[in-house]
């Protein structure tokens, strides 16, 4: 009898063993081993929800970048339609737990792609051709104010591109210099330009990325990341880059 006792132990403990696995994880200032459970969940699906939880994945990088009139000639909203067709693929086929929190997270990680790729595509035209400014549709006088003198050109652009220089010198470390810039580039025959980049960038861009569905404000990182711990039978901090 005892030898056959014996002889259930070992195997209970190679099964439990063998339901085991180890997965290395990092944030942003310490790296982790959780243990977890092969048969509740795949490798596969843990590294997914570690790139939901901590977003390193999915966010649109390919935003229209321009701070100078010359930034205007190397726009290339191509690089945005292919990060945007790779990034939506991937998040739409995600394998993951089969719960509702995280296929919850992951639809409000789709919409945030989605809003911001229509957003920097809209952007990307309306440098070139402020009417497509207007195709951002949300009824917002500060996007009216701005599309209205973008579209208007000449002095309702120049009007207004002083009324932003004066808003955004309220909140700069360094006002003295930002009018400095601004009379500057007032004087220059390309003022109309600078107007233009500096209307579109800090006026227009501004007030539209207040409306896109931001992921992150529907779901706390606290949450977020005791959601993540849940997946795993324990977890230990190895390194860390604190003091």
């Amino acid at each position: 009898m005892k030898a056959f006792q014996t002889i259930l132990i070992i195997l209970f403990t190679i099964n439990s063993s063998g339901q085991k696995k180890t997965f290395k994880w990092s944030d942003q200032t310490c790296e982790y081993e959780s243990t977890y459970d092969v048969h509740k969940y795949t490798e596969n699906q843990l590294k997914n929800c570690y790139s939901l939880t901590y977003n390193y994945t999915y966010q649109i990088t390919q935003t229209p970048s321009v701070f100078e009139p010359e930034d205007l000639t190397s726009l290339n909203p191509d690089s945005l339609d292919r990060e945007y067709n790779t990034k939506i693929s991937q998040l739409q086929t995600l394998d993951l737990p089969k719960t509702a929190y995280w296929n919850e997270l992951k639809k409000s990680i789709i919409i945030e792609l989605e809003q911001t790729y229509q957003l920097s595509r809209i952007a990307y035209q309306g440098y070139i051709n402020p009417v497509y400014l207007k195709n951002w549709h949300y009824n917002d006088a500060c996007l009216k104010k701005h599309a209205d003198a973008l579209i208007a050109g000449k002095d309702n652009l120049l009007n207004d591109w002083y009324e932003l220089t004066t808003i955004l010198v309220k909140n700069n470390c360094c006002p003295e210099r930002v009018w400095e810039k601004y009379e500057e580039q007032y004087k220059s025959a390309n003022r109309s330009d600078y107007a233009k980049v500096d209307v579109t960038t800090f006026g227009w861009w501004n007030c539209a990325i207040n409306h896109i569905e931001r992921s992150d404000n529907k779901f706390d990182d606290t949450i977020k990341e005791q959601q993540f711990l849940k997946l795993f039978i324990n977890t230990e901090k190895k390194d860390c880059d604190e003091p």
